[in-house]
C-alpha cells in the first residue's frame, strides 16, 4: 500500500511484524505476524483496530486457526504451536508439536476444548 494512500493515524497503528496469517473469532482478530509471533486484536470498533496482546513465538508465524479459548499457529521450524487465547491481553503458549516438515498452514476442524 502506497503510504500517501493511508491517513497518519493509520500509519501510526502499523503492527510490529508483517500480517502473514489471520483468523476472527468473536470481537478479535489473531494475526500470525512473522518474526512478532501471534498478534491479539480487538476488532470490536473496525474504525479503531487495537492491539490487546501479543506472545512471540520461537519461529516465524506464517498461519492462524482459533477454536475456542485457544489458537493454533504454524510455527516454520517451531511446527504447531498451541496457544491459550482465553485471556486476549495475555496470550501464553501451552503446547507444540514440532515435526520433520515446516507447517505453512493451519486449519481446525470440529470444537476445541475450552
Amino acid at each position: 500500500m502506497c503510504r500517501a494512500s493511508i491517513s497518519r493515524d493509520q500509519r501510526e497503528r502499523r503492527y510490529p511484524g508483517e500480517a502473514i496469517g489471520v483468523a476472527v473469532a468473536g470481537s478479535y482478530a489473531y494475526v500470525a505476524d512473522g518474526q512478532s509471533g501471534l498478534q491479539v486484536i480487538d476488532v470490536s470498533n473496525p474504525a479503531a483496530p487495537a492491539i490487546t496482546g501479543t506472545v512471540d513465538t520461537p519461529e516465524d508465524a506464517s498461519g492462524v486457526a482459533v477454536a475456542g479459548s485457544y489458537a493454533y499457529e504454524a510455527d516454520c521450524a517451531s511446527g504447531l504451536q498451541v496457544i491459550d487465547v482465553s485471556n486476549p491481553a495475555a496470550p501464553a503458549i501451552e503446547g507444540a508439536l514440532i515435526r520433520r516438515a515446516v507447517p505453512r498452514g493451519v486449519a481446525v476442524a470440529g470444537s476445541a476444548p475450552m
